[in-house]
């Protein structure tokens, strides 16, 4: 699947019981754990890459704070070690794609508990066939960036 079939643009909707701005976006990105990039401090504006769990489906949202656009994928999924496969997967094209767009400044959020861990702590568990594969992919994509970021979504 090519970046141009998995991805839509449109302008950001804005929630009228919640006003979207840069200054609120970044309240909500301070504790988050860097985990790459060249600079040792956050720069702005940044992307969100936000990567959710819900029913059958594997949801990857992009949400740029600088051009107020964002890129979402759905990609379905029927059993447990697909879902975690493609996490995974949704994490590392998301940051190759944010790159794509000029982003080099990224923040994530997963909903995954045992990926932020083995990503943070800087631990592959050999037994996990994913993790080895696509740990050293994300690391190459990371240290492209400028700043790269990540946090558990509750």
């Amino acid at each position: 699947m090519s970046l141009a079939d998995c991805m839509f643009f449109k302008k950001m909707k804005v929630n009228v019981n919640h006003k979207w701005s840069y200054s609120t976006m970044t309240r909500m990105l301070i504790d988050f754990t860097r985990i790459g990039g060249l600079m040792p401090a956050q720069t702005a504006p940044a992307i969100l890459l936000q990567i959710v769990h819900r029913p059958n489906t594997i949801s990857r949202l992009l949400m740029s704070t600088h051009t107020r656009r964002y890129m979402e994928t759905n990609l379905p999924f029927t059993t447990d070690e697909e879902r975690y496969k493609l996490q995974w997967i949704s994490l590392c094209r998301g940051v190759m794609d944010a790159y794509i767009l000029g982003e080099r400044n990224i923040h994530i959020q997963i909903d995954n508990a045992h990926i932020v861990d083995s990503i943070v702590s800087k631990t592959i568990d050999p037994s996990e066939m994913y993790t080895k594969y696509y740990y050293p992919m994300l690391l190459g994509s990371m240290s492209k960036t400028d700043w790269t970021g990540i946090r558990m979504l509750v």
